[in-house]
């Protein structure tokens, strides 16, 4: 199964914290997943940062992607576990791009998404992919490629607007989230479901958390989620994380669905 997770306005809703976020509790709440994180693009914060407190963005990234990533894997072929870093074992992986020229590698990815996905769908049972919310073609072809495309929206009236009025083609296999969420705002989860009429099982919220967004500015996302899942409701962002288990939820039981009407298609198809 491919999520794209993609926003249409870069850096207000939190596309790499909510992806990454929702692939360590998939990796606690799903004993048979096998989760792949990727991404086709550079950004100040990247996959990688958030899981690796060892990791500077300025000295550490040959380190870190010399002779890994799906570029790579493109060149040399064999396994794409030696391409990727296990993050939680046997559960979590991720393959950055590769320590190559981003223009490059974004033909390379032109070139070879379906050929790319098709195989690494093979290894893993999903494939997460963080997509940059830049015109780039890249995200445009995974887009279209996807089970699934997440779409992270914030409350901001101008972003949704332009979402609803320009990306027609995406809602029709949506799953939303309202990302950076603040209760107190005027556009609120409840109002934007029925202003757009969006189904209550196809929305969820990730609130706004500055502990969290330092945790992964820090490279301890895990640490921060595995000690504040232990903590219950002792933990002073218990509701938080409530809310993001919750979406978490929302988002596999209709990921689910789409899974079941694929295989429903598939085998009327081979009648």
């Amino acid at each position: 199964m491919v999520l794209a997770f993609w926003s249409n306005y870069p850096g207000r809703s939190g596309v790499t914290t909510n992806l990454s976020s929702l692939g360590v509790i998939k990796s606690y709440w799903d004993e048979d997943s096998k989760v792949l994180l990727m991404e086709n693009h550079r950004n100040v914060v990247e996959l990688g940062h958030i899981f690796s407190p060892n990791h500077n963005y300025e000295t550490g990234r040959d380190s870190l992607y010399e002779k890994n990533g799906w570029s790579d894997f493109l060149n040399r072929g064999s396994s794409p576990y030696l391409y990727s870093f296990q993050l939680i074992s046997n559960k979590l992986f991720y393959m950055p791009m590769g320590n190559h020229n981003p223009d490059l590698v974004e033909l390379q990815l032109l070139e070879s998404a379906e050929h790319l996905l098709e195989l690494f769908s093979h290894y893993f049972s999903d494939i997460w992919i963080d997509l940059s919310a830049t015109n780039r073609v890249s995200t445009r072809k995974i887009l279209d490629l996807a089970d699934c495309v997440v779409v992270n929206l914030s409350q901001n009236l101008q972003q949704i607007d332009d979402f609803f009025r320009n990306y027609s083609n995406v809602k029709n296999k949506a799953f939303y989230i309202l990302g950076n969420y603040e209760k107190d705002s005027c556009i609120t989860e409840e109002w934007l479901r029925n202003q757009f009429r969006i189904p209550e099982e196809q929305m969820g919220v990730i609130c706004h958390n500055r502990a969290l967004a330092d945790a992964c500015g820090k490279g301890r996302l895990l640490p921060f989620l595995y000690e504040g899942y232990a903590k219950e409701k002792k933990n002073e962002h218990y509701e938080s994380f409530l809310e993001l288990t919750k979406t978490y939820h929302k988002m596999e039981q209709e990921i689910s669905k789409r899974k079941w009407k694929s295989r429903i298609r598939r085998s009327q198809i081979a009648m």
